[in-house]
């Protein structure tokens, strides 16, 4: 295994760059990042928010302004340079002892001959958001055919004390359901609903991302409406309730590893992220065992609930291009209408159930996706017969447009600050503290040599 590693090592560093493959892998690199603009809108809404709140970070605009630029040379020398001076982090494992692991360590560290960068050479730091600010950004796809907008609402909250991981990733676990139960299958807002907690550099976040032809601010309003509803639901919630769903986030956190790439990925996640804790799933599982009902309603009233004024709050909206219409949805007229058709061509329908979806006043797309499935397994209906009821749908669509709703399009919220240059912004905010190791590297480093001595 040491003679691959170090076969594989000297290739690396000895890499002579080819003109011919360069030019094969720039076009297949620049294809990929115009192809990145692409993406649905809710990834799309992500990758914004991230890189708004990275303190370095380049998104796809300025990586194809600066791909034409760049040449073989330019590559050949950055090799270079990125072996003169670097980081280096190694994991192995496997079926390996201390002493191969150490001596895969000598053999990185000869090999390449790189020199380490500067401590504050490899600090990484996430953006902070002003206490009591709440701040929106709009962006519009790039692809003309893409119907679709998308939400992310990004909620940080500061890691000041051992219990706040535990909390949002109670937290998290708490509303996970509810945010799938209400804004996907009861308002229908999308496919594409979810909500997570987000750890990121000293600081994380409760986060929710849609996707959804309803305009970006009604969407918006409708989370918002979402977190003040949930302020009841967690303060009046049974105690029987809340140990139940504590006690599940506990039995998760706690599962064992399935295989080696799980390990592998649990190892590397603490690594990269410099806290080189890799007990910390036990750890938060201990500290959620701890904590009421009262913790987090007070972790709540703080850094979620819409009326705190000490939460902080970024919004990135995506719009499409293409203009709603009026016809995408299928109103309740057109569906009381399309009964009648069903009724007369004898198709059996649970009434209640139809009146109840109906409301909700669906997609065009989602309608006859149903419809077409469903009508499929009638074997009393002729291929005619179902084709007709399915051309029906877009007829009635278009006699019986939905009616504007007052509000459908949302109501921008007060004090709500709008962002129209990121990196201007991203100039006016501070930055987290670094990452602190709860390993003290130098000391390991030192016993390690001195074990290997004695």
């Amino acid at each position: 295994m040491l003679v691959l590693l170090q076969h594989l090592l000297d290739k690396t560093k000895n890499h002579v760059i080819r003109q011919d493959r360069f030019d094969l892998y720039k076009e297949e690199i620049a294809q990929a990042i115009e192809n990145a603009k692409k993406r649905e809108p809710h990834i799309l809404a992500h990758d914004w928010m991230d890189h708004c709140l990275r303190d370095v970070g380049w998104n796809v605009f300025q990586l194809l302004e600066e791909i034409p630029h760049v040449t073989s040379q330019h590559v050949q020398e950055h090799l270079a340079e990125i072996f003169r001076r670097a980081r280096v982090s190694i994991l192995l494992t496997g079926n390996f002892t201390e002493e191969d692991a150490l001596k895969a360590q000598d053999l990185v560290e000869s090999q390449l001959g790189t020199r380490p960068i500067l401590p504050t050479e490899a600090i990484s730091r996430t953006m902070l958001l002003p206490r009591g600010k709440e701040y929106l950004h709009n962006e519009t796809l790039t692809n003309p055919k893409e119907t679709n907008n998308a939400v992310e609402y990004y909620l940080q909250i500061p890691q000041d004390s051992e219990t706040s991981q535990a909390k949002l990733l109670l937290l998290a676990h708490l509303v996970n359901e509810p945010t799938f139960s209400i804004l996907r299958t009861r308002e229908q807002l999308g496919y594409i609903v979810s909500s997570y907690s987000w750890v990121q550099i000293s600081v994380m976040a409760m986060a929710f991302r849609i996707q959804s032809e309803k305009p970006t601010l009604y969407v918006e309003n409708r989370i918002e409406a979402f977190l003040k509803d949930f302020k009841q639901t967690l303060t009046t919630m049974e105690r029987t309730e809340f140990e139940s769903q504590r006690q599940g986030l506990v039995n998760r956190l706690l599962e064992k590893l399935d295989n080696l790439d799980q390990e592998s990925s649990r190892f590397v996640s603490k690594i990269l992220d410099g806290t080189y804790d890799f007990t910390l799933r036990e750890k938060n599982a201990r500290r959620i065992e701890k904590l009421t009902l009262e913790d987090m309603v007070e972790f709540y009233n703080t850094y979620v609930d819409p009326e705190s004024t000490s939460r902080a709050k970024l919004s990135m909206h995506i719009h499409s291009q293409s203009k709603p219409s009026t016809n995408s949805n299928f109103s309740v007229a057109a569906s009381k209408v399309f009964l009648e058709d069903l009724k007369e061509a004898q198709v059996p329908v649970d009434e209640a159930q139809y009146a109840t979806l109906s409301k909700a006043e669906p997609s065009v797309d989602s309608v006859v996706g149903f419809w077409t499935k469903y009508l499929g397994t009638l074997a009393t209906l002729t291929p005619e017969r179902r084709q007709k009821l399915l051309d029906r749908i877009k007829e009635l669509a278009e006699l019986h447009p939905v009616k504007p709703v007052e509000g459908s399009s949302g109501v921008l919220k007060e004090g709500t600050i709008i962002v129209d240059d990121l990196q201007a912004f991203k100039k006016t905010l501070q930055m987290s503290r670094p990452t602190v190791s709860v390993i003290d590297l130098d000391e390991e480093a030192r016993q390690a040599t001195v074990s290997s001595r004695l």
